[in-house]
């Protein structure tokens, strides 16, 4: 059926002419460009997970930890935050010492391993290339298996990013996490 195909491409100047022809040929068609793939749900998510690993912002962490691929609850990450400001501490410093405060967290197994993760993430990050460090964050999130499981549109648009971010990577072979992330926010 014609709404399982995706037509990936490098460019948004390589859009308009497979549009004009598949339109002249009386196929339907929506057409997205980069700007479109940012938006993506899978894709917003897994740049609020690199720009957590990349950050040391207050906040960081806690945008991530609340991505809908991981399995922490929302009144959990509320009961952090507020704990946080409530003792005048930054919230990694109550993430990093949830076990020994004992906040009434419904789930506090999946907050300690999902903030675990991304603390590994970060720490590697250093080590890895940026494309290795979004395949990690991809494949450890569960982003990619999930998006191969929901629909192929979603496949499509994490395989797009990962193309765009691998295209990045050739025209740019010295550049940092920081600056992938800074000139994506350029678009």
């Amino acid at each position: 059926p014609p709404e399982e195909i995706a037509v990936l491409v490098q460019t948004n100047a390589e859009l308009f002419p497979i549009y004009d022809v598949l339109r002249a040929r009386e196929i339907p068609v929506i057409l997205q460009g980069k700007s479109d793939l940012l938006q993506h749900p899978i894709v917003l998510q897994a740049c609020t997970i690199l720009k957590s690993i990349q950050s040391q912002g207050d906040n960081s962490l806690l945008h991530a930890l609340a991505c809908s691929c991981f399995p922490c609850r929302p009144e959990d990450l509320a009961r952090v935050s507020f704990y946080a400001r409530d003792k005048k501490l930054k919230p990694e410093q109550v993430l990093l010492s949830l076990e020994e405060l004992q906040l009434p967290l419904t789930d506090l197994d999946s907050v300690i391993t999902v903030h675990n993760l991304l603390l590994d993430l970060r720490q590697k990050k250093e080590s890895r290339t940026i494309l290795q460090t979004v395949e990690h964050v991809l494949r450890e999130s569960n982003l990619s298996s999930s998006a191969h499981a929901k629909s192929p549109l979603d496949l499509a648009a994490i395989e797009a990013f990962f193309q765009y971010i691998k295209q990045y990577c050739l025209d740019h072979p010295t550049a940092s996490l920081h600056a992938f992330l800074h000139d994506l926010a350029l678009y």
